[in-house]
């Protein structure tokens, strides 16, 4: 069993490696399209991508609410709308976030959220912050799904405040 700290840096080198080698998105992009509970979904939250993260961005010519991420203190988060028009700007991660927007607190039926690896129970890492973990934490009925280009299975125990993704899409399956 390796720490989180320690499985999230081998993550992280092994998916920007990835992604340096294997740049199409268009493999994930159809998969979420024909994805039930995305054509279900109303209300998308997505993230907008690191240089080695799945790019979703082309999701949003389809007819729905997408919303983004914009980060505060204390590990908390709030979801903008976001379309074609939004204006973007880099936060103290580096990420682009919404400059502003309109504030969406309820009805998120579907969360795509950007995954570096998982354990075999369906935990995630993401990049340390907890920001996700924490949004989740009362919205136990928000459906998600970990998005990676590499699919990334490490051994590490998860945390108690730790939030179980639904299930993972990513574009392929390598052996590590």
């Amino acid at each position: 069993m390796v720490t989180k700290a320690k499985a999230r840096k081998n993550a992280l080198n092994i998916q920007k490696e990835y992604a340096s080698q294997n740049y199409s998105d268009d493999l994930i992009i159809e998969k979420i399209s024909n994805h039930h509970k995305y054509k279900e979904a109303r209300v998308v939250a997505m993230y907008y991508p690191t240089s080695y993260e799945v790019n979703l961005l082309k999701l949003l010519s389809d007819k729905k609410t997408y919303v983004v991420p914009k980060t505060s203190s204390n590990r908390k988060m709030e979801f903008i709308i976001i379309d074609s028009n939004t204006i973007w700007e880099k936060n103290k991660f580096g990420i682009n976030e919404p400059k502003d927007g309109k504030i969406i607190t309820t009805n998120i039926d579907l969360m795509l959220v950007p995954t570096l690896a998982i354990n075999k129970d369906l935990f995630r890492l993401g990049h340390g912050g907890g920001f996700y973990d924490t949004y989740l934490s009362d919205k136990p009925n928000i459906y998600t799904i970990g998005i990676m280009g590499a699919s990334l299975t490490l051994n590490f125990d998860s945390e108690p405040h730790d939030h179980k993704l639904n299930e993972v899409i990513f574009k392929e399956e390598l052996k590590w």
